[in-house]
């Protein structure tokens, strides 16, 4: 008996080990992304400038910032302690790197305590579901709250770009209609171009303001936005009438992506139904029959089943959700 007690601490052990060796993965920067990030910033940099950007034409100058969108979106997607921070100050809410590694380690301990003592579950299986939770759960909750965020600057940006069409038309510079912008549009578009105010009244140019917040949103309605105004500050135009257009194409990009829901929404509901079933059986049979899974987790046939369905699992679950995506 107290073989088998020292044999689970080992497992716990190790399990929390792991834990905390990924939470440090994850929250240390390697010294290849801080290249990678310089590098990617100086490419951003070099579209910036006025005297290169003259040098481009229209077309070139659209295929070089959409390289450069793909180049600083790999670089975010690498984990690492600026991504979790820009990650965090997307979702419009005042979290601190410490309070996402305690909700980290409060995730842990809680599915821990659960699949131990509630359900029964074996040592090494729960010790691999506590880390999974406490790793994912913090993460699934922040991205909500950017999604939901970044939604709701979607659908009034357009409206921020209407006032800046109704300033310019009544004289006034692009900057100071962004100044508006800040005074009458709500939250959380308000404070981006809050920020870009206050960069251009420290000494910043306009141009570099917009590129440095289009890197911190990477929303592709606001990049549009961006090289809309970028290009015609080198080419001339009508700015008024290239945003009133733009205005139209973005509200009918938010109305096709609302049908495009609605069409999915029979497989969305289907991925979600289907993907609970598992885990609603799962927690019937540890209630009803307690000693029905323990060949599972205590016979290592049963660790090889549970292991090529969690893997079967896995992949039909990620297809279905690939087939009720649809980015635009």
């Amino acid at each position: 008996m107290l073989e088998g007690l020292n044999n689970e601490f080992v497992i716990i052990g190790a399990g929390f080990l792991l834990f905390t060796m990924t939470a440090v993965f994850v929250l240390a920067p390697t010294a290849a992304q801080k290249i990678m990030n310089t590098r990617a910033k100086k490419v951003m940099e070099r579209y910036s400038k006025q005297d290169e950007f003259k040098k481009l034409d229209v077309s070139s100058s659209l295929k070089k910032k959409q390289k450069d969108m793909i180049i600083s979106k790999s670089i975010i997607s690498m984990p690492s302690i600026s991504k979790l921070r820009e990650k965090l100050d997307k979702t419009g809410k005042e979290i601190s790197l410490l309070q996402y590694l305690l909700g980290s380690i409060g995730a842990l301990v809680a599915s821990f305590l659960l699949f131990k003592f509630v359900l029964g579950i074996g040592p090494a299986i729960t010790v691999l579901l506590s880390i999974f939770m406490g790793l994912m759960v913090p993460h699934m909750v922040t991205g909500r709250w950017v999604n939901q965020r970044m939604k709701k600057f979607m659908m009034i940006l357009p409206d921020a770009i209407d006032l800046i069409i109704r300033g310019l038309r009544s004289g006034l510079p692009v900057t100071e209609s962004v100044n508006v912008i800040r005074d009458e549009i709500e939250e959380p578009v308000r404070s981006v171009f809050a920020d870009i105010s206050q960069s251009v009244r420290i000494g910043v140019s306009f141009e570099d303001s917009l590129m440095k917040a289009a890197k911190k949103l990477q929303l592709n309605e606001f990049n549009f936005f961006v090289i809309s105004v970028a290009l015609q500050r080198e080419t001339g135009g009508n700015l008024a009438e290239i945003l009133e257009n733009l205005s139209t194409t973005i509200r009918a990009r938010a109305m096709m992506k609302l049908k495009i829901k609605a069409i999915t929404s029979e497989a969305r509901m289907s991925a979600y139904i289907v993907g609970a079933l598992p885990f609603l059986v799962m927690l019937a049979l540890s209630v009803l029959s307690p000693g029905y899974l323990a060949p599972l987790t205590d016979d290592v046939r049963g660790n090889i089943a549970a292991g090529c369905a969690a893997t079967s699992f896995l992949i039909g679950m990620g297809t279905m959700i690939k087939m009720a995506k649809f980015q635009m």
